[in-house]
């Protein structure tokens, strides 16, 4: 009897995996525009809905979206303020977990990836940039790669046809790749509320 129990438990478990996985494409990818308001300079001008009123708390972008059954990739590129330099753009790479709430309609996402800043060269004579802190010549990607900070990201996508609407917080922290994780989970003192929305491609 103990064992019937075990089998149709498997079985039954089975059937709300395929399920899950099933209610979508197993793949599908998109194009994003993006918006980005930096939480932490708006609640330090005023509060965090007031500064919202103010442009220079918000950044903008376009992205890409991949989803291969619940694994979801996702990178943003957005424009960046810097007063000394015009050609700076933030970037973000993230890896996401798709957790189904209403299938066909409403997920939630979480996980993390790394963000970085990058200046692109004015001149033939110059070169590519990165850094968020300490601004150094581009050597490598794997270097890059290992320095960028890790960022920790939530969020929810409302599935509306071909298209998704997305809300999401991004907070950036101190860590990168190989250091603790006290370090990685502490934040860097950057917190952003996103919104995105997505035209599926195929």
């Amino acid at each position: 009897m103990a064992r019937r129990k075990k089998v149709a438990a498997a079985v039954l478990m089975m059937v709300l995996l395929l399920n899950t996985v099933g209610a979508r494409n197993l793949f599908d990818t998109g194009l994003k525009v993006v918006s980005l308001y930096d939480a932490d300079q708006g609640i330090a001008d005023s509060s965090f809905f007031e500064g919202m009123g103010d442009g220079y708390n918000w950044d903008v972008g376009v992205g890409i979206e991949t989803r291969f059954s619940f694994l979801h990739l996702s990178g943003m590129i957005t424009n960046h303020e810097d007063g000394g330099n015009d050609n700076g753009m933030n970037f973000y790479a993230s890896a996401l977990f798709d957790i189904p709430v209403i299938n066909d309609f409403l997920y939630l996402k979480a996980g993390g990836g790394i963000s970085n800043t990058i200046y692109l060269p004015e001149s033939e004579d110059e070169s590519f940039m990165y850094g968020k802190d300490e601004v150094r010549e581009f050597d490598s990607f794997g270097q890059m790669v290992s320095e960028s900070p890790i960022h920790l990201k939530a969020g929810v996508d409302i599935i509306i046809g071909p298209t998704v609407v997305s809300l999401f917080y991004l907070r950036e922290t101190s860590g990168t790749f190989g250091e603790s994780i006290e370090t990685i989970l502490s934040s860097s003192g950057t917190n952003k509320a996103g919104a995105g929305l997505t035209l599926s491609l195929f």
